[in-house]
Order: C-alpha cells, then sequence, then structure tokens
C-alpha cells in the first residue's frame, strides 16, 4: 500500500529491494516484477552494504505493528535475522532507522523512536553483532517519532552524524550527544522525513521535509530551499472568490493556509498546518483561516491581516475532542452564521465572534 523506502543494488542495479507497508519486497529485473522476501508490517527503513551487496539491514515497525525490529539478512533476502545484542527490546511505538558508513560498512547507526519520544541512539562497529547506546541521550523524534525520520553519518568521517525527528540535529562525537540545529522558524522547515549526502561532495546535504526539498552545502550550517518552479505541496481544501476570479484561499499540509491574487505565487496568510477557510461570498473583505483542532482566524481586509475567533488549546500528543483537520463552514445566504465540527456541533450567529454547542 505504500513503498516507504528503496534502495538499488550498487554491483548489480537490476536488483532493488523495497520497504513497504506490507513488508520487504525484491527485483531482480529492474522492478519490473517483485517478490516478498519479509513477510511483516510496516517496514520503513532501508540500508546495503556496499562492499558485500549480499548484507541488507531493515528498521521494521510503527505505532501498532506487530514483528518489530532492527533486521538483517547475509543472504540477499533469503533469511532475516533481529539484532539484539545492545539494543533494547523491541516495543517501541515509531520507527527504526538505520544508517551505514559510507568507508567502512562495519559501522552502523540506529535510531529507534517511540510514537512521541525517542526510545535511543544506538552504534555498532561490527556490523551489528553488537551495540552501544549514546552516552548522552537526545530526544531527536520529539513528538513525532511515528511521522518523522532521518539519520546519515558523513561519508568521510563517521564521528559526524546528522539525525531528523521533527527537527534538525547534529552530533560530532560518533552520536554520543546531539545539538539541535533546527527550531520553529528557521530556515529549515519541520518535519523531516529523509537526509542523503550527495555522493561526490560530502558537505553537501540534502534533506527532505514536509515543505519540500532542501540543500546545504556546508553539512547544515546554512540551507536553500529547493523548490521553486514545481510543486511539493499538498492542498486539504480551499475556497474561492464569488465576485473576483484572482483571490482564493487553500489550505496545505504543514505549509499554512496560502492566499492567492492572480499570480503564479501565492503568500501564506496563516502559519501551521493550513486547514479548513472560507470566503464570504458577498464581501470579499471578510475571510476565515484555520490550522489544525479548528483553531480559527477572521480577516476584514481581504486577508492582509487576521484576528482569533476561536481558539481550541490542543494537545500534540493527541486524544483531542477535535480532529487535527477539523471541519467549519460558513452558510452561503447568510454570512453571520458558521458550523464548526468538534466532538459537538457548533454554531456562530454573529460572524464568528462568539460560539455555542447546538448538540
Amino acid at each position: 500500500r505504500s513503498a516507504w523506502d528503496i534502495v538499488i543494488n550498487p554491483k548489480n542495479t537490476s536488483t532493488l529491494y523495497a520497504a513497504t507497508t506490507e513488508g520487504i519486497y525484491k527485483s531482480t529485473d529492474g522492478g519490473g516484477t517483485w517478490n516478498n522476501v519479509l513477510n511483516v508490517n510496516m517496514a520503513m527503513t532501508l540500508a546495503i552494504d556496499k562492499t558485500d551487496t549480499n548484507i541488507l539491514y531493515a528498521g521494521v515497525g510503527n505505532l501498532s505493528s506487530a514483528n518489530k525490529g532492527l533486521y538483517k539478512t547475509t543472504n540477499s533476502g533469503a533469511t532475516w535475522n533481529i539484532l539484539t545484542n545492545g539494543l533494547p527490546a523491541f516495543n517501541n511505538t515509531g520507527r527504526i532507522d538505520i544508517t551505514m558508513y559510507e568507508k567502512n560498512p562495519k559501522i552502523l547507526m540506529t535510531s529507534i523512536y517511540n510514537t512521541y519520544n525517542t526510545v535511543g541512539t544506538y552504534r555498532s562497529t561490527d556490523q551489528g553483532l553488537t551495540w552501544k547506546a549514546a552516552a548522552s541521550p537526545t530526544d531527536i523524534a520529539s513528538y513525532q517519532g511515528w511521522y518523522s525520520r532521518g539519520l546519515l553519518m558523513k561519508s568521510d568521517d563517521s564521528s559526524k552524524v546528522l539525525a531528523g525527528g521533527v527537527y534538525l540535529f547534529r552530533s560530532v562525537s560518533s552520536g554520543d550527544d546531539f545539538t539541535q540545529l533546527s527550531q520553529a522558524g528557521s530556515d529549515l522547515w519541520p518535519d523531516l522525513h529523509k537526509i542523503i549526502a550527495n555522493p561526490k561532495d560530502p558537505n553537501k546535504i540534502y534533506i527532505i521535509n514536509d515543505a519540500g526539498l532542501y540543500r546545504s552545502n556546508d553539512f547544515c550550517n546554512t540551507f536553500y530551499y529547493c523548490t521553486d518552479g514545481y510543486v511539493t505541496s499538498q492542498n486539504y481544501i480551499g475556497s474561492v472568490s464569488a465576485t473576483d476570479s484572482t483571490r482564493g484561499l487553500s489550505g496545505l499540509q504543514d505549509r499554512c493556509t496560502q492566499r492567492y491574487t492572480g499570480t503564479n505565487y501565492w503568500d501564506p496568510a496563516l502559519g501551521g498546518d493550513g486547514c479548513y477557510n472560507a470566503i464570504d461570498q458577498k464581501d470579499d473583505n471578510v475571510q476565515y483561516v484555520s490550522y489544525q483542532y479548528l483553531n480559527i482566524e477572521k480577516s476584514t481586509d481581504k486577508g492582509n491581516s487576521f484576528n482569533m475567533v476561536h481558539y481550541f488549546p490542543a494537545s500534540s500528543v493527541g486524544y483531542n475532542p477535535v480532529a487535527f483537520l477539523a471541519p467549519y463552514v460558513l452558510c452561503p445566504s447568510n454570512s453571520n452564521i458558521l458550523h464548526g465540527g468538534t466532538a459537538s456541533l457548533l454554531i456562530s450567529t454573529n460572524a464568528g465572534e462568539a460560539w455555542q454547542e447546538l448538540w
């Protein structure tokens, strides 16, 4: 149902492995046909030994899936074993990431996450036979160990390591401790999904996150946003003016509510995950935008400024009586009336200034 990671055998590029929702699949004809070589749920990450390509490692498991663990095969996927010596019991509720040192494939690192925090970071120098935990554990995953990840050893210096969760971290001590490099509002967007090195330049790093693609030319001291000219956004829902075709709103996954004004470039109107939005059908000056968990803001000047009209103090670790992407609608015939959905049905009869439960 989903392919989470893919590796290609560097000595035989017709052989590929894919970590998927329903196990690890192998192709020996360049992806033409595939066979399941490890029948487990939620195979999430892969690493292949570039010296002995019969050896692969796989991080398996997420949330409530069974058969979790860091798996290893020495016979190209024919059989697999879970690595244990020095690693914790695999009852984690988040992802397991794996990376290998480019110049010496005996050196490995793995990050093991829970749903909302980090179990630990571990290092092996003997192809996974034994593992040592980081001397100073760091919560890299933060509250998104089920969703975010990223792990990379610098290809010319295994003591330098990049790791990702919600934010980016770097170690210069072989993973024994990490320093946080990014935070909310920094040059690098949060929610990391992959950290990749340029094979010809170990200082040039590419990071995939919820905003698209970023590049660093100095091993993540500075960053460049690399999405101009192609579409990387996930649009949830949009609104269009009834009177002006150059006015529109769209809520984007983790990329704000964006405002359309007739050009190729959209402007952010409100931060966070852009959720439901609305434009008054009779007056374009009145617009509504929202971010996750039904936090609604209103503009009376065509989206140039906004003020909060419905605030919900949600928890990032769940158990909220309102959906992440919570709905609300503006009545097309009476712009004073809005309805919103939580565990209850809400109504406002004064253009969002006050709300009450209908049931």
